[in-house]
């Protein structure tokens, strides 16, 4: 949807939909792969604990 605001949107728009886009991409890496191995490392010490 936001890619469609993008491509089909007003000057403004296009602005604002460009940074939504760059918010998204960058939230979806920091996920995959900065949230992804803090998981594994907190249950990785979790099952020492034990």
């Amino acid at each position: 949807m936001v890619v469609t605001l993008f491509v089909l949107g007003g000057g403004i728009i296009h602005d604002f939909a460009f940074a939504l886009i760059v918010g998204i991409l960058i939230g979806t890496y920091s996920s995959i792969y900065v949230a992804s191995p803090i998981l594994l490392i907190r249950q990785a010490r979790g099952k020492k604990r034990k």
